[in-house]
């Protein structure tokens, strides 16, 4: 694979009609950078598009509707992240904004799942956070979601099967003593919030806890064990899927 024009730490990014954008950068010798840049894996070269307005490097992104979403970031090696949207249209080769973040923001977690755009934790201020939000397209907006079990930012992410996926990254201590996780979490925004789910004691939790796999604010289907009625009666039921008939025997050939 051909080599980008330049060096990057936590740049913005996204596939966009089989193509790989991106924007931003922290580790430039003035210490972000704004440049976006585009490889076509189809002929093995890197382009330019339009710089970013504002230089910003560890922001959250997302790919939707064949745009590039830019969640907040850092304006220096060192900052406390901005509410800045900023929003890239490939087919016009130019830069927007959106409605800003409800917090300062920077290594946050984003993707987009059915239209809209979901992003978790982060650094608010110089502290790692937990909040997670959702942004709404038609009418321009953030609103919250359940958050995170523990605070993470820095984590890897991405948006898949209508869930939003995270792993890994610091989840716990001051940015100064970073404690990194192994951790992975996956939000379900299908799923009607319902009762609250058992204490972080109970069995339920227990199970949830070795799948590792959901925010535990809400009880989703995927959250809870299988054995509903013993282990998490509050829980809804997981779904179950009609198993595919087997066969008897080989099927005979027709007589000559």
């Amino acid at each position: 694979m051909a080599s980008a024009t330049d060096p990057r730490e936590a740049p913005a990014h996204g596939f966009i009609g089989g193509k790989l954008y991106v924007a931003g950068c922290l580790g430039s010798l003035s210490g972000v950078d704004r440049k976006l840049e585009i490889y076509d894996p189809r002929t093995d070269r890197w382009t330019v598009g339009a710089n970013m307005p504002t230089a910003y490097g560890a922001s959250g992104s997302a790919v939707l509707g064949d745009k590039l979403y830019v969640v907040g970031g850092c304006y220096a090696l060192d900052c406390a992240g901005v509410t800045d949207i900023q929003v890239y249209d490939p087919h016009a080769d130019s830069w927007s904004k959106a409605a800003p973040y409800p917090k300062r923001i920077t290594w946050t977690a984003c993707g987009a799942i059915a239209g809209k755009p979901y992003c978790a934790g982060g650094i608010a201020g110089n502290n790692p956070v937990k909040h997670a939000y959702v942004y709404d397209p038609g009418t321009n907006s953030w609103s919250p979601i359940a958050d995170l079990p523990n605070t993470t930012w820095g984590a890897a992410y991405s948006a898949a099967n209508g869930q939003l996926l995270v792993g890994g990254g610091v989840n716990s201590g001051a940015i100064g003593r970073p404690a990194l996780t192994n951790q992975g979490y996956a939000y379900n925004p299908w799923t009607t919030p319902g009762p609250r789910c058992p204490t972080p004691t109970s069995p339920c939790t227990a199970a949830r806890g070795r799948s590792g796999s959901t925010w535990p604010a809400v009880c989703r289907a995927t959250s809870c064990s299988p054995r509903r009625s013993a282990t998490c009666p509050s829980c809804p039921a997981r779904p179950t899927t009609p198993r595919r008939p087997t066969s008897t025997g080989s099927p005979r050939l027709p007589s000559q």
